[in-house]
């Protein structure tokens, strides 16, 4: 007879740290979107777009984990892009929900380019490696113009946020 399957168990819930309990969180996040900004805009210049990409990422999830918890009083760990659909039900700032959008309409190109640059879909037009890095920049730039709006709108909303680590977006969101 052979021994049961292990069945994998649910990794504990991590809680994201948040400034003002005194421990230096704010400060510790502050130099890594520091770094994290200097990195993207090497990256994007450089031509590594599936980094900055990873990248901006980060800091869009950072940013929407803050508003969800700050809207909830209460921490609401880490999650991916698609565990955010509670923040889109009860965010009330209409700017904010409209970045929520953009982010939405991201998250496939964001996909497109970190998981399927050499994969071929039956039915559909040819694309060339050089044609598919045009797209991946795209999305990097993009990207991190959705994330800059994103820091902003978030900071505005946060009163005990007053400094800012992003350049001001230097367009509409795409």
């Amino acid at each position: 007879m052979r021994p049961p399957i292990a069945r994998p168990t649910k990794p504990p819930r991590r809680l994201r740290a948040e400034a003002g309990e005194g421990r230096g969180y704010g400060t510790q996040r502050r130099r890594l979107q520091e770094k994290a900004r200097d990195q993207i805009e090497g990256s994007i210049e450089m031509g590594f777009f599936c980094e900055a990409i990873a990248i901006i990422d980060s800091i869009i999830t950072d940013r929407l984990e803050s508003r969800l918890s700050w809207l909830q009083h209460d921490n609401s760990g880490f999650r991916t892009l698609g565990g955010f659909r509670e923040l889109k039900q009860i965010e009330t700032d209409k700017v904010l929900r409209s970045i929520l959008d953009h982010v939405e309409a991201w998250a496939p190109r964001r996909n497109a380019a970190l998981h399927e640059m050499v994969k071929v879909e039956r039915e559909c037009p040819e694309q060339s490696w050089e044609e598919r890095l045009v797209e991946t920049e795209r999305t990097a730039r993009d990207g991190y113009e959705i994330a800059k709006h994103l820091y902003h709108r978030v900071a505005d909303l946060n009163p005990r946020h007053p400094d800012r680590v992003f350049p001001q977006p230097k367009r509409a969101l795409p």
